[in-house]
């Protein structure tokens, strides 16, 4: 929601989110107390300028306005990073720490994984042994530890710091970097055009771009893949780790802790993982990794591979239905395109070869309910939802057939059910929230589907 703010410099929002974390701080009535009290004096400050701006805009036309206010709201992300570095560290989320260790792999993850003040001197550690072979372990925890720091809370030297190992470092440590690099630059896109030091920094680091670009290739081809499932599946096994992994994760008898590994791979890894690759195309260090024809095309075919067909369509094979080479692909190019009738006939056409596909049945219930044809919409709607594997979308679809029928009761039911599913408001919204659009145009008033929203968010 704040990031959302400042991309759209809207600093009354962010002034008032800043407010409550700073009293947050100052109820704490610690040692720090005056420096809080000198957040106070800034946002003041800040909000007094914006309003004169904002006076001065209602009367005036001044092409230095923007730029003004271009600085205005990067002064306020870099306050709004230092009062929550304050209160993750208030909170008890980041440990207050004073050095590490370089030769204990607990102590490097901890460090740079957690301390929001790391020193210039283990930073300059981190750049310096990046390159050497026999630091490559501690360098590549040390790296990752970082990444996974920044997705915490966004610091431009930090993240300058990360793309010096990613110039300077060892092989594996350089495209590790790379790949943290990338994901924080996607991460926090939204405010990347307010630091062009980092936008600097990014493009002399990538070259021409080729690597960075294969590095790119292999997030895509790798979102799905679960490391910490696979050990302890015992699908991927000791030896099929790098050996760099192996030797920080070693006892002292050269033993392999897997216990350790998947310890420190957190559930959540994963998660993060495809929902960055997922919304990548729609950001600028996207854009300047898949700068040709050639690489979009490249990048198109991988993002299809690791199921996210309509990522594809949406942001990078642009409608192409030439591009797409199965039956499958041609039927989802189709609905995309909104050409739904044509949707319809394809994906019919693919359940008389693999019939009870869930896939295929759903796609059909769907592509119905669009053509406006509600008896073959609730057939194969009602077939989903009787089988062993109904899922969220099942029942939003299902609930969209009964409100555009005019079934409110029956709808809302449905979508409680899918909201029951979901486990969160912010899960089920992913899934309830792209088909708006749809249920205005058929006919439901908007302000009537936000009421349907809002009942959803905190369902009885």
């Amino acid at each position: 929601m704040l990031e959302h703010a400042l991309s759209e410099c809207m600093l009354n929002h962010a002034f008032t989110i800043l407010r409550s974390w700073v009293q947050e701080l100052l109820g704490k009535r610690g040692k720090e107390s005056a420096r809080y009290g000198a957040y106070v004096d800034r946002i003041n400050s800040l909000q007094a300028g914006y309003d004169r701006l904002f006076d001065f805009y209602l009367t005036t036309d001044d092409p230095e306005r923007n730029a003004i206010l271009e600085e205005m709201t990067r002064e306020t992300y870099r306050l709004v990073d230092e009062v929550y570095a304050d209160l993750r560290m208030s909170r008890g989320l980041s440990p207050k720490m004073h050095g590490f260790n370089p030769d204990n792999p607990d102590s490097v993850i901890r460090y740079f994984g957690s301390c929001l003040s790391i020193r210039e001197d283990e930073l300059e550690w981190l750049v310096r042994t990046s390159a050497k072979a026999e630091h490559a372990a501690m360098t590549l925890l040390a790296s990752a530890a970082l990444g996974h720091n920044l997705r915490s809370g966004f610091n431009e030297h930090y993240l300058l710091a990360l793309m010096r190992v990613a110039r300077e470092g060892s092989d594996l440590v350089r495209e590790q970097a790379l790949v943290h690099t990338i994901m924080t630059l996607g991460n926090y896109d939204l405010r990347i055009d307010f630091f062009p030091e980092l936008q600097e920094a990014f493009e002399d680091l990538i070259g021409n771009g080729e690597e960075a670009f294969l590095v790119l290739a292999a997030m895509v081809k790798g979102a799905k893949t679960k490391l910490k499932e696979l050990l302890q599946s015992e699908e991927l096994t000791d030896e099929d780790l790098p050996d760099e992994l192996r030797e920080a994760f070693s006892g002292h008898d050269g033993d392999l802790t897997i216990d350790k590994l998947t310890q420190w791979l957190p559930d959540g890894e994963n998660t993060f993982m495809v929902d960055i690759v997922s919304m990548l195309p729609e950001t600028w260090v996207f854009e300047t990794l898949v700068d040709d024809e050639v690489r979009r095309e490249k990048i198109a075919y991988l993002y299809m591979s690791a199921g996210m067909a309509d990522v594809a369509f949406d942001s990078v094979l642009l409608g192409r239905l030439d591009l797409c080479t199965t039956p499958r692909l041609r039927a989802d190019m189709l609905l995309h395109q909104g050409l739904y009738d044509e949707a319809l006939e394809a994906y019919r056409e693919i359940e008389q070869s693999h019939p009870g596909d869930a896939r295929t049945l759903f796609r059909i219930g769907w592509c119905a309910l669009l053509t406006g044809d509600m008896e073959m919409a609730e057939e194969y709607m009602l077939a989903r939802l009787r089988s062993d594997d109904a899922e969220v979308n099942d029942y939003i679809n299902y609930g969209h057939l009964c409100w555009l029928r005019g079934d409110r009761v029956t709808a809302y039911e449905n979508y409680r059910e899918a909201r029951r599913m979901a486990g969160t408001a912010k899960q089920f919204l992913i899934s309830f929230r792209p088909d708006r659009r749809l249920l205005v145009e058929r006919g439901i008033p908007l302000d009537e589907v936000y009421l349907m929203e809002d009942r959803l968010l905190n369902p009885a």
